[in-house]
C-alpha cells in the first residue's frame, strides 16, 4: 500500500530536487470541503487507495489532525511534536492498542516508533535501534 501524505495546505509545488522524496500521492486541503479536524482529508485518502476508515493508519502530530482520524473511524498514531510548544499533551486522547478505532500509540518521536507493529514495512536505516536523523542539502 502506497503512503499518503495529507496537509490542511494548498496542493505544493516542491522544487525538482525535492520530488525524489514525496510520497507517491498525497492529499491536500485544498482537495477536500474542510479541513481538519474534520475526517474529509482522511476519508479522501482511503477513496483514493480504495480502502475501508478501518484498514488505515493514521500518523499524527496535531490534535485537529488526531480528532480527524479519530472522526474518520480510523486507528490513528499520535507523535505529540507540538506538547510545550502549543499545547500541554491533554489535547490528545489516551491510547488503547486493542482499539479498532482512535488511538492505538503514542510515541515521543518518529526516531522510536516501530511501523512494523501495523505489518507496515520497518525503517531500514536503523542505528542501534534508532532512525537517525539526515540533514539534506
Amino acid at each position: 500500500m502506497p503512503p499518503r501524505a495529507l496537509s490542511r495546505q494548498p496542493t505544493p509545488f516542491p522544487p525538482l530536487s525535492l520530488l525524489l522524496l514525496l510520497p507517491a500521492s498525497q492529499v491536500c486541503g485544498d482537495e477536500v470541503p474542510r479541513g481538519k479536524p474534520h475526517p474529509d482529508i482522511f476519508l479522501e485518502a482511503a477513496r483514493q487507495l480504495g480502502m475501508q476508515p478501518m484498514e488505515c493508519l493514521v500518523v499524527e502530530d496535531a490534535p485537529s489532525g488526531v480528532q480527524g482520524g479519530i472522526a474518520a473511524g480510523m486507528r490513528v498514531v499520535v507523535v505529540p511534536s507540538l506538547v510545550g510548544k502549543h499545547c500541554d499533551g491533554s489535547e490528545y486522547p489516551a491510547p488503547d492498542s486493542s482499539a479498532q478505532a482512535g488511538v492505538v500509540e503514542r510515541v515521543p518521536s518518529l526516531l522510536t516508533w516501530h511501523p512494523e507493529a501495523y505489518g507496515l514495512p520497518g525503517f531500514t536505516d536503523l542505528v542501534a535501534g534508532v532512525t537517525p536523523l539526515v540533514r539534506l542539502g
